[in-house]
């Protein structure tokens, strides 16, 4: 592990890039070891008001209403069309709901569901106090149960509790969502982060750069909104979405096309994994078979270790992710060398897209 590394922005903040030389070691740290992930992008949206849950309930594809206090869901927004809004997790408490997603998932949250007010008594306000910390893997339990004190450890997915570590007050969540993998979230207040940080990190805590947060995250298949996923597609076009819409929970905004989708077919178009060698392309590029018909665009690009896209990107993995193997001029295995690059790729107008297809970037 090494301490030397450069910075990336995300969504205007500054992290670091990589904390270890070599990213398979960073990859299997947040697999199987516990991998800390600092999210200053992170961002929290406070509801309250008397109408508040059931408000909230109505706009989104999980279940609210219902929630006890220390319960919650991972959820998404989306418009009359039932084209994603934002993504988000929320946790119940007695008197109001705490939504984190992203700085711009809040603020489209936020701007969505007022253009819905009407009547009803609710207030969604920001809040930008607290710092997102991610513990991932496999050892990520065993660090939390060495430093977290005061209340049980909420074993159940999106479950929340209050304590302390080093004895500063702290919001736990069990959260196995951001990478697939077992995983825990730290809402921390940020004059107290470095405490809490360094107390982690002495009973085995790792810290991670976001570069090994986004292999992990592209090779699980889950999409970041909206840079992956977003106006322009339906939940229903990424598994990772899919399987977390609450389909007992009655009408929401965009309830009806979702639901005649999932029930009378399926989705034609869907979030795709590319594992190839050569140049990377850029975000945004367009991408389409030999014969000029669009697959979609490039979102999310990795430099993906070979010891990792060989294991992962394969038909048997359940990684989420079909594997497109790129062979077109500039893009192809020609000189044998594995895919060092893998990307997801955004649905596009190309229906039935298949899991091996001869592609070029145009």
């Amino acid at each position: 592990m090494s301490e030397e590394g450069t910075n990336t922005q995300v969504e205007g903040f500054e992290v670091r890039q990589r904390y270890f030389e070599d990213l398979t070691e960073a990859c299997e740290a947040a697999r199987e070891g516990c991998a800390l992930f600092e999210m200053p992008w992170r961002s929290h949206v406070i509801a309250t008001g008397p109408h508040a849950r059931r408000f909230v309930h109505n706009m989104t594809t999980c279940q609210i209403k219902e929630l006890k206090p220390g319960e919650g869901r991972f959820g998404m927004s989306v418009d009359s069309g039932g084209k994603l809004v934002a993504d988000f997790f929320v946790e119940a408490e007695e008197d109001r709901l705490v939504l984190e997603s992203s700085c711009s998932g809040a603020d489209a949250i936020v701007a969505h569901l007022k253009s819905y007010i009407i009547a009803d008594r609710v207030n969604l306000e920001r809040e930008t106090t607290g710092v997102v910390l991610a513990l991932t893997g496999a050892a990520s339990q065993q660090v939390v149960e060495h430093t977290f004190e005061g209340a049980p450890l909420p074993h159940e997915a999106y479950a929340w509790c209050s304590g302390t570590i080093a004895g500063h007050g702290v919001r736990l969540r069990n959260n196995p969502h951001r990478l697939g993998v077992p995983g825990w979230d730290l809402t921390v207040p940020a004059e107290h982060l470095t405490e809490v940080r360094d107390a982690l990190l002495n009973v085995g805590a790792t810290r991670v750069g976001h570069e090994a947060f986004e292999i992990c995250r592209v090779l699980a298949g889950v999409p970041r909104v909206p840079d992956d996923m977003g106006l322009s597609n339906v939940p229903l076009e990424s598994d990772s979405l899919a399987e977390t819409i609450d389909w007992d929970k009655g009408c929401y905004i965009g309830q009806e096309v979702i639901a005649m989708m999932h029930y009378r077919g399926r989705p034609n178009r869907h979030l795709r994994g590319l594992a190839f060698g050569g140049d990377t392309p850029e975000p945004g590029a367009t991408i389409s078979t030999d014969e000029g018909r669009e697959v979609g665009t490039v979102g999310t690009v990795i430099n993906s270790p070979a010891s990792l896209t060989s294991v992962t990107l394969t038909p048997d993995q359940p990684t989420g992710l079909s594997t497109l193997t790129c062979l077109a001029e500039g893009f192809s295995d020609a000189d044998g060398d594995d895919p060092s690059h893998v990307l997801l790729v955004r649905p596009g107008s190309l229906y039935g897209c298949p899991p091996r297809v001869c592609t070029r970037m145009s």
